[in-house]
């Protein structure tokens, strides 16, 4: 990924991340994790880690959404065997509805199928209602939880799975 890339990435990520949880946590939380998680140079090292891919969701050559897969990424649930992590997916709020969410959930199984994965599994904060919802409709079953750490506060995400290929 380009420089540019990157920074459109970090920007992306700090735009969805605040739409997402900015109404339902402390500011300083989330701005402290934003700062930390989301900065240009952590987002190089991030996406530079072999085994982690991102992929855009673009309108009008303009990036409204993303997501970021680990090949590597440790599951805290040890039965869920051979699997991805959807580390990452995340859609500015005014292009949601449109496809955007669906379409790279498909890139993501397009890019697991084609390697010796039959599984993705993820966590989704316990309050994001509309994303569990969404996870749902594609598949995926809550099957545990773990912690969260969002700056002071330690928050509760449920881990899901997506069967691939059955």
């Amino acid at each position: 990924m380009e420089v540019e890339e990157v920074s459109i990435l970090s920007n992306l990520a700090k735009h969805t991340f605040r739409q997402t949880y900015a109404a339902y946590n402390r500011e300083e939380n989330l701005e402290e994790y934003i700062r930390r998680q989301f900065n240009v140079d952590n987002m190089l090292k991030e996406i530079s880690t072999p085994g982690v891919v991102c992929y855009f969701v673009c309108v009008e050559h303009h990036a409204v959404g993303y997501c970021m897969l680990n090949e590597r990424g440790k599951c805290p649930l040890s039965e869920i065997g051979d699997a991805i992590e959807i580390k990452r997916i995340y859609i500015d709020e005014h292009f949601k509805g449109y496809g955007a969410g669906s379409l790279l959930l498909e890139t993501c199984k397009r890019y697991t199928l084609n390697r010796t994965y039959n599984c993705h599994w993820l966590c989704v904060w316990e309050n994001n209602a509309n994303a569990i919802a969404f996870y749902k409709r594609r598949g995926f079953t809550i099957c545990g939880h773990t912690t969260f750490q969002l700056g002071g506060d330690v928050q509760k995400d449920y881990v899901m799975i997506r069967k691939l290929g059955v």
